[in-house]
């Protein structure tokens, strides 16, 4: 009897050390497959609600009352990048209401509070997109600047939208609901901005904003200088003979900066030349007014990187991709690009001349050699100018790099 008694306890003591190890492997293997293969491994051994947060760039922390708001904005940032906060440099150097802004070891942060939580919003070098900085409606005074779906910097303005866009509508004569448009430069009472494949100016005359000029040209100097544009605005007009004028203080006035011969009386000024297309090309890029370029692009535009291969881009998809060539976010910089078309000042190359690049069915009739390239502005760039059968002269292509490296020699087998 006692015997038997002992034998069900040892067969009771069995059955729980069996349940009991069968339920931890259960368990270590959903514990591995989490670690290893992240939240669908976990989803899929538990459907319901988990803790796991599968997008740091989604994180929010909410706020404790022994938290200060500065404490919480640095975690919340930390955890956005899946650091740990005493790990990272980060400096909150403004709180404002529900914004804030400060530094990391790599550039600087804008951060939100929603729902009485705050979260990451953007960081590092580059502006924010306008359409992130809209969707929580920042002060302008902390976010003066962000870009456009195109990737072109946007200043913005406290109250123009709706006023430019009624004014655009009766310009064009095209529904309002139908205006698309982007304020690149805003001065107070004269804006620049990008509509409708080209640029627009616009003044605020008596309290009510008009358009002054639209298209892809060059304003007359009486519409611009009646309404007193500033000359970083609109550096250059046509005067009533049609000859280009540089504004006093344009780019092209820069003391000890090379650049072309653009004034009035110079080949830069006789519109209709290459050398003019060469001016509105140094202002275009010196201004950010890229804009305003487009329709002296070839199509399809031709980018070749030094000691590596060419690429075709469309015009439009160019000028997307032009701002990250060189400082195109730093209006202090873009100014001091520079210009000229004196083969003297040209690099050496590979020993064969510019044009050496192209077959003979592309008639290059101007190079560029620019300095100034590239985040670190050490880049050079080559600018090649065609005409076309039609006479029209062309930005054809751009060379770009340390056109001062030598082509390697190629080894003989």
């Amino acid at each position: 009897m006692r015997q038997n008694q002992l034998f069900k306890i040892i067969a009771i003591l069995a059955a729980v050390m069996i349940f009991t190890a069968c339920g931890t492997f259960e368990i270590g293997i959903e514990n591995n497959l989490t670690t290893e293969s992240g939240d669908a491994a976990t989803q899929a051994l538990d459907p319901g609600p988990t803790d796991e947060i599968s997008d740091p760039a989604e994180t929010e922390t909410a706020l404790t009352p022994d938290m200060s708001d500065e404490q919480m904005v640095t975690l919340a940032v930390a955890e956005h990048f899946d650091q740990p906060a005493d790990q990272m440099d980060i400096t909150v150097t403004e709180i404002s209401g529900i914004y804030a802004y400060g530094y990391l070891e790599n550039g600087y942060f804008i951060a939100v509070k929603q729902d009485n939580a705050w979260q990451f919003v953007h960081g590092g070098q580059t502006n924010p997109y306008c359409r992130d900085i809209e969707a929580y409606d920042f002060p302008i005074d902390m976010v003066p600047e962000c870009m456009d779906d195109n990737n072109q910097v946007v200043v913005r303005s406290a109250s123009a939208d709706a006023d430019i866009r009624d004014a655009l509508a009766a310009y064009t004569g095209v529904s309002r609901e139908d205006i698309d448009f982007t304020i690149m430069q805003d001065a107070g009472e004269h804006i620049m901005g990008y509509s409708r494949g080209g640029y627009f100016l616009a003044a605020r005359v008596q309290g009510q904003w008009q358009i002054v000029f639209a298209g892809n040209g060059t304003p007359y100097c009486s519409m611009v200088d009646i309404h007193d544009f500033p000359a970083y605005i609109v550096p250059e007009c046509m005067d009533a003979n049609n000859n280009l004028v540089y504004r006093t203080d344009s780019p092209d006035d820069l003391s000890g900066l090379q650049s072309l011969e653009c004034g009035l009386g110079s080949p830069g000024g006789n519109q209709g030349s290459v050398e003019w297309l060469a001016c509105n090309i140094q202002d275009a890029l010196r201004s950010r007014n890229t804009a305003a370029i487009l329709g002296s692009l070839e199509d399809p535009f031709l980018i070749g990187y030094w000691l590596s291969e060419g690429v075709f881009y469309s015009p439009e998809d160019f000028l997307t991709l032009l701002p990250q060539l060189y400082n195109f976010n730093d209006p202090d910089y873009t100014p001091r690009l520079t210009f000229t078309m004196d083969r003297s000042q040209f690099p050496e190359l590979d020993g064969r001349p510019a044009e050496g690049r192209f077959g003979p069915d592309v008639n290059i009739v101007g190079v560029i050699y620019s300095e100034g390239w590239g985040g670190d502005g050490e880049s050079e760039a080559l600018i090649y100018l065609t005409q076309n059968a039609a006479g029209e002269y062309k930005w054809y292509s751009m060379l770009i790099g340390y056109l001062d490296v030598p082509m390697p020699i190629p080894v003989e087998n």
